[in-house]
């Protein structure tokens, strides 16, 4: 009989220290999260990113990121009484994958009793629409959906789920390809109504999260292909740099943040600046003084021609630091010299300074596509001919010496030259962008044949590696109404 008292006590001893133990155990997860929480909160705070009784939408993906912040959220949503309502975008582009996704997020939602909207977007069509790479296309179609549903939702807010490894990964990219101040601020914790609580946080603390909340999430097979600039930067370089130190993307993400502080600081001053010394005329050109100009710092003067730049152009992506020291260059220069810009954009010196103006679109088909009085760079000259011709179908002849390329998706002047910085090629009918040098690299080309190789170029934008391959972008297809043959054979 004591013997099995004995052995009741003893079990419930085990059981009791079990519970315990247990108890402790999902006790320290708790705190492990709160943890990463409370981080969230105070960085809320400093950037004043939402207020009690918001109403914020929520792109949700059903990836990590975008579910661990809908976790925060409704982790929050009664103590600062918050509205919350979720769009999910389908890109038609992953077929059951993208399914998947869908049937996932409208699961999750319905759990925590989330308002959810679904949008398709055929992103094919919209790239070959905008004549960009689908990428792009699928950027544009998610924010204008955000967009258009918190107008809906009446959202202040658009939650967005950019990490401290997103950031870190857009800082290296922009260097890669050349950037200037702003391009090293990276990813902004908010930009008009889009807010970012979570570049406080690394994506491993994001799964760390996940994992103790047993929260499940999708994974998107395209992020783990190499093939693509930001993913070989996510699996390659990255984790190559925290062999050298651990915190090595923490340490990167930190260097936007000081980016975007100092570049609060020094706004509002050039802002100021900018709208003193740059002169609008009536015909919508951009004039800077010439003396005006020399009177500036050379940050000032640079940050003085961007801003002329991106005016101008309507646009600030793909335009990079080897752009303002064309501008540069060129206020160097004599009158009557000019430069192409991007987006059809033509800077010209004149005896007084520097005028910017956007060119008509007709003046792109008047002229020659092509700059023959290029130099040479091979120790043989090329004879190049081209024709603008009108594209009713039909097959694309196959050889080395004779491409076609989709005319109307040119945004600049195509030009014969050697590299520059800055320069990529599109892979793929998905968009995706590959530096030239990672080109170079991964088809074995020997360093001293990289300068020399001749490229077809419509601004960075490589469109044909002469002997090579051409872009994918300017492939001609179904939907192509003009085409620029190019045929060039040396002499």
């Amino acid at each position: 009989m004591s013997r099995g008292l004995g052995d009741v006590y003893k079990r419930q001893v085990m059981m009791m220290t079990a519970q315990y133990w247990s108890h402790q155990s999902g006790r320290k997860d708790t705190e492990m999260w709160n943890k990463q929480w409370e981080r969230v909160d105070r960085f809320l705070k400093k950037w004043k990113l939402i207020e009690r009784g918001d109403h914020i939408l929520l792109g949700i993906s059903g990836g990590a990121d975008s579910v661990c912040l809908a976790r925060y959220f409704l982790a929050k949503r009664e103590s600062l009484a918050l509205n919350l309502y979720a769009v999910h975008v389908n890109h038609m582009l992953r077929g059951d994958e993208a399914k998947r996704d869908e049937e996932f997020v409208r699961e999750f939602c319905r759990q925590w009793n989330i308002p959810l909207h679904v949008e398709y977007r055929d992103i094919k069509k919209e790239s070959r629409e905008k004549k960009c790479s689908e990428e792009e296309a699928g950027r544009l179609a998610r924010y204008e959906c955000f967009t258009n549903y918190a107008r809906q939702y009446q959202c202040s807010k658009i939650a967005v789920a950019h990490h401290q490894n997103d950031v870190a990964e857009t800082i290296l990219f922009r260097m890669i390809r050349g950037t200037g101040v702003q391009g090293m601020a990276g990813i902004l914790p908010v930009n008009g109504e889009i807010i970012r609580p979570f570049l406080c946080l690394s994506r491993e603390e994001i799964i760390d999260v996940l994992k103790e909340l047993k929260q499940d999430y999708v994974d998107d097979s395209t992020n783990k292909c190499e093939e693509y600039s930001r993913n070989y930067i996510r699996h390659r370089i990255l984790p190559e740099m925290e062999h050298i130190n651990k915190k090595a993307t923490v340490h990167v993400s930190e260097l936007g943040m000081q980016m975007q502080e100092l570049l609060a600081y020094i706004t509002p001053k050039m802002d100021a600046l900018y709208k003193e010394k740059v002169v609008h005329r009536e015909n919508g050109e951009l004039f800077l003084e010439e003396q005006v100009f020399y009177e500036m710092d050379l940050f000032e003067q640079k940050e003085i021609l961007r801003r002329m730049l991106f005016e101008t152009c309507g646009h600030q992506k793909d335009i990079s630091l080897v752009h303002i020291e064309q501008l540069l260059t060129l206020m160097g220069n004599q009158e009557g010299k000019q430069q192409d810009c991007p987006y059809n954009v033509l800077a010209r010196k004149t005896g007084e300074g520097l005028v910017l103006t956007k060119k008509s679109k007709s003046a792109k088909s008047a002229e020659h596509p092509l700059e023959n009085s290029l130099e040479n760079p091979l120790e043989d000259s090329l004879e190049v001919e081209f024709s603008i011709l009108p594209w009713n179908g039909g097959k694309v002849a196959k050889r080395d010496c004779v491409k076609y390329f989709d005319y109307d998706k040119m945004k600049y002047k195509p030009c014969l030259r050697t590299r520059e910085s800055g320069d990529y090629f599109i892979m793929d009918k998905e968009g995706h962008h590959k530096s030239l040098a990672r080109y170079f690299i991964d088809a074995k080309v020997p360093s001293a044949d990289r300068e020399k190789q001749v490229l077809l170029a419509d601004g960075s934008h490589i469109m044909w590696i002469l002997g090579g391959r051409i872009s994918e972008f300017y492939k001609v297809s179904s939907d192509t109404k003009r085409v620029l043959k190019v045929s060039v054979q040396k002499r």
